[in-house]
């Protein structure tokens, strides 16, 4: 910059007697400057534009992937419309695609009211356990030991891929298992379990709000 001033002084002090015309070699660097500007702001907005259109080609949207983690009672509502209420402890990842809604539940218990997209099923996963819904409601509580799915309206398709124990410190996989449970059914897997298949029961009314209780504590 002090080069590009001095140059400018010079030509201020220029004056007609000297020349009838000022040295165009004065004005040559500060034409470059323009040049090099002009150019570098171009090469800005193209990457800025690269920056925003790209990612949404790819489908790697910032609020595709949230991690949510509840000290007290929460309710959210997810990009897709969906509404996840948590119990106190409850931690859990919601990554949306194109493709499909997917949540994984860490830790306590949450229950599921899922928006409707035929197009895109919405999918909670839980120690092995994965529960397949597209508009339905659907309570999910993952311990140490074992994982519980209620369901409170629709149906769901549950499917375990679980380890089995076996002696020592040598796990092999279980026989998977898949099946749907509807409105009014509970299923319980026990994860430590030699036969860790679910264990389908039905729920009463008075069962349900009993178990749902924390919602209104």
């Amino acid at each position: 910059y002090q080069d590009l001033w001095g140059r400018m002084d010079t030509l201020a002090e220029w004056a007609p007697e000297h020349s009838e015309k000022p040295n165009s070699d004065l004005l040559k660097d500060r034409h470059n400057v323009y040049r090099w500007a002009w150019l570098g702001g171009i090469a800005a907005a193209l990457a800025l534009g690269a920056f925003l259109w790209l990612p949404e080609q790819l489908g790697l949207q910032e609020a595709d992937r949230q991690h949510y983690i509840a000290s007290s009672y929460e309710s959210h509502e997810l990009s897709d419309g969906s509404v996840v209420e948590m119990k106190s402890g409850a931690a859990m990842v919601v990554n949306f695609t194109p493709e499909e809604r997917r949540v994984e539940l860490v830790s306590s218990e949450a229950l599921f009211n899922v928006a409707k997209d035929k197009d895109r099923p919405f999918i909670v996963t839980a120690k092995g356990v994965e529960v397949r819904a597209i508009g339905t409601a659907f309570n999910v509580r993952v311990s140490e030991n074992e994982v519980e799915v209620l369901v409170t309206e629709g149906k769901v398709r549950l499917e375990t891929n679980l380890r089995e124990p076996q002696s020592g410190d040598e796990t092999s996989v279980a026989t998977p298992f898949a099946g749907n449970l509807v409105a009014g059914q509970r299923s319980t897997i026990f994860l430590e379990s030699e036969d860790p298949k679910p264990f389908v029961e039905q729920a009463e009314e008075e069962e349900i709000l009993e178990e749902l209780d924390w919602k209104y504590r």
